[in-house]
């Protein structure tokens, strides 16, 4: 291969294919800010350094213009289900803590995370404990239609105060330039949760 993309948690084997001789990048996708700085760099590597600037330009813009729309609100306490594994075998979930690429997201969004800590596996968090934190708004990331027919049941049961909102577009599991079309879903969410909040 002319060239060897990795994240920093494939450090080793990046350092492996270094000592071979072969072109290696490593990027991080952990934050929107670093998604934009590493699109830049690869497409920079693959010259085409002009479209990039101008790409990474409109995706901040794209950015700043939501996190200016939503700034007037008041802030929602949000939480991120992540859905991993795709058979009923492997089928598992996970919260996003602060450490994770949804919160960077819910940061833009005026939505604070109410999983302060690190990102944490479903069965060491019950939904009771969940719903103690008092999420307004709960985002289920599937990444496709699944069957959640459980999960759903036992959020209405647990959260029934909650605004339950599945996000099953292929883009809202991979961190990466598309994160601003996710961001725009999310905040087309959060506006409806403000103008109902108003209506009541």
């Amino acid at each position: 291969p002319d060239l060897i993309i990795g994240l920093p948690e494939l450090g080793q084997s990046i350092e492996k294919y270094k000592q071979m001789g072969l072109r290696t990048l490593t990027i991080g996708n952990s934050r929107v800010d670093e998604i934009i700085v590493s699109f830049e760099k690869i497409c920079n590597l693959c010259g085409c350094q002009g479209r990039a600037t101008e790409l990474a330009a409109d995706l901040l813009r794209r950015t700043e213009q939501i996190r200016f729309s939503l700034a007037k609100h008041s802030t929602v306490r949000a939480a991120v289900l992540v859905l991993s594994g795709i058979g009923p075998e492997t089928k598992e979930f996970y919260l996003s803590g602060s450490d994770g690429y949804y919160s960077s997201l819910l940061e833009i969004l005026n939505a604070s995370n109410v999983i302060s800590s690190k990102t944490i596996s479903l069965p060491m968090l019950s939904l009771e404990s969940l719903s103690a934190l008092q999420p307004q708004i709960v985002f289920v990331v599937e990444g496709e239609k699944s069957d959640l027919n459980d999960l759903n049941n036992k959020l209405r049961i647990y959260l029934p105060k909650s605004k339950i909102e599945h996000l099953i577009q292929d883009y809202a599991s991979v961190p990466g330039p598309r994160f601003i079309n996710l961001l725009e879903d999310m905040k087309k969410i959060i506006e409806e949760f403000h103008a109902a909040a108003q209506s009541r």
